[in-house]
């Protein structure tokens, strides 16, 4: 689209056609271009059953829209995704209190493949959060097909797997929860153990007084 309004609005909607996206509808509040190479978009809502991922801001840069279009990965990305919350809750006031209370998340990516040579530069994949700390890395591939760069549309063969070799990688981890929240519950749900409920409140408790023993 010639557009620049109507060419972001695409590039989300070729997003959303992987195959998950039917059980994930996905919503946007609103969308505008940054600049020529670049999508702004604000108040985006993946919905699954009685919960939802919410953005409330999301800026892609560095896009080929013409690589986009033809159904091809962009070479060079940037992403910052921001305000990111897991909101639960069947109904608006427990939705409500959710996004009162769960702190947001911030991702970043930043990369970019040299299609010659095969070399992927990751300069920038990071997480952070305010309270439970942030995770991050960066490092450089090669041996790199394009291909690999769009895992939900296809997944990578062992053969194209066994071509990349890493150059360099380095990984950071400031941990204030962060790790627990990402691995003990998802832990606990595969086990089957759930946490123990808690005890009721006063006002469901029942009425009326309890003789103590031997009065």
């Amino acid at each position: 689209p010639t557009d620049p309004v109507k060419r972001c609005r695409g590039v989300l909607d070729l997003l959303a056609k992987a195959p998950d996206a039917s059980e994930t509808p996905l919503s946007v509040g609103t969308v505008e271009p940054a600049g020529k190479a670049g999508c702004r978009y604000g108040n985006l809502r993946i919905s699954a059953g009685y919960s939802s991922l919410d953005v409330e801001a999301l800026s892609l840069d560095r896009l080929d829209f013409q690589r986009v279009f033809a159904g091809q990965p962009p070479l060079t990305l940037s992403v910052k995704a921001e305000g990111i919350r897991m909101i639960s809750g069947g109904n608006p006031v427990t939705a409500y209190y959710s996004k009162l209370v769960v702190r947001p998340f911030v991702f970043t990516l930043d990369y970019a493949l040299a299609p010659d040579t095969g070399l992927l530069t990751v300069s920038d994949l990071s997480l952070r959060h305010e309270i439970n700390g942030s995770i991050s890395a960066t490092g450089t591939f090669s041996g790199v097909s394009p291909d690999l760069l769009e895992p939900w549309r296809r997944l990578p063969d062992a053969a194209s797997l066994a071509r990349i070799a890493l150059n360099r990688f380095s990984f950071r981890l400031q941990n204030q929860g962060l790790f627990e929240a990402f691995t003990v519950m998802p832990m606990l749900a595969a086990l089957g153990i759930t946490l123990p409920r808690p005890p009721r409140a006063i006002g469901n408790a029942p009425t009326g007084c309890v003789r103590p023993p031997g009065v």
